[in-house]
Formats: C-alpha cells, sequence, structure tokens
C-alpha cells in the first residue's frame, strides 16, 4: 500500500515539524538570544575587569551560531549568515553596554552622581545612543577587527553543515 502524499516540500530549508518561515524565524530568535547572551557576558566581563577583553566576543559568536542551530535544527549556509548577522548585533550590543559604564563611571566620577541625575541619560535615552553612534568610528580599535574575524568565524563555523565521517573515521569497523 502506498503512503499518502505529504505536503511538505522535500526542500533542506524546511524544518520537519513547520515552514521555512518559521524554520528561519527560530533560527533568528535562537541566534539574537544567544547573541545576547554574549554580549551581556562580554560586557560584564569587561566592567568587573574594568577592561574590555576581546577574546570574550569568541563567545558572542559561539552562542550566536549555537542558538541558531538549538533552536531552528538545521544547518547551512543560510542558518550561517543569520548566526553571523546575530552575532554582530549582540558584538554591538556589549560594545554599547561597555560603552555606557565607563562613560557614566567617569562622568559621576569626575562631576558626581546628582550631575549625571540632572543629564536624563540612561541605557535607553536616545542621546546616549547618538553619543555611542557618533563615537564608534573612534572607540573601535584595530585589534577589534580580530576579535569581530574571530566572532564571526565562531558564529559562521557552528551552523555549518557537518558531513558523515566514514565508519573506519569514526572508529567503528566495517
Amino acid at each position: 500500500m502506498q503512503e499518502p502524499m505529504s505536503n511538505r516540500s522535500s526542500s533542506p530549508i524546511q524544518e520537519d515539524t513547520g515552514s521555512a518561515g518559521t524554520t528561519f524565524l527560530l533560527a533568528v530568535i535562537g541566534g539574537l538570544v544567544g547573541a545576547l547572551v554574549g554580549g551581556g557576558v562580554w560586557a560584564l566581563v569587561g566592567i568587573l575587569t574594568e577592561r574590555e577583553v576581546g577574546y570574550v566576543a569568541l563567545l558572542v559568536g559561539a552562542l550566536a551560531g549555537g542558538g541558531v542551530v538549538v533552536l531552528a535544527r538545521k544547518r547551512g549556509v543560510p542558518f550561517q549568515v543569520i548566526a553571523v548577522a546575530c552575532a554582530l548585533i549582540g558584538l554591538i550590543i556589549g560594545k554599547y553596554l561597555l560603552y555606557y559604564h565607563f562613560n557614566r563611571k567617569e562622568f559621576v566620577d569626575t562631576l558626581g552622581s546628582d550631575a549625571w541625575a540632572a543629564t536624563g541619560w540612561s541605557l535607553t535615552s536616545s542621546d546616549m545612543i547618538q553619543f555611542f553612534l557618533d563615537d564608534l568610528g573612534s572607540i573601535l580599535q584595530a585589534i577589534d577587527l580580530l576579535f569581530i574575524a574571530l566572532a564571526v568565524l565562531a558564529a559562521w563555523g557552528i551552523p555549518g553543515a557537518r558531513t558523515a565521517q566514514p565508519k573506519e573515521a569514526a572508529g567503528q569497523p566495517k
């Protein structure tokens, strides 16, 4: 007896239990969650050590790539692109959190907390975000390019297609 035909296509980007759109949405959500956690950890390490620890940026890429794979349960170039985009967002957010913290600290140390409160600046204020964007060119250093590249490589590699190993290579007899 023949099986009834399925309405699903055999597209490699389609999730077994849902549509391609759902799979991509899950990939974006997973990548963003991973990247935001990584960016937050990067900022926290920077705040606790009072220096920007660039190698932690690798974590941002790894968590973005891992988040894509965990939620989408797919691998391949489209998911690698999503992971890289999410990692870059996580790096920008981590950099912004560090920027905010150290600028606020310097301002308060110099002029006091009352002067800071009088500015109305907060983590999400449009003025502070604009200051960050205006200063971005001057706060990025050459070494940052290395850490961005490492984070991008981690994000790209994790959701990359995995090839099956021959049984001999896996240590199993023929």
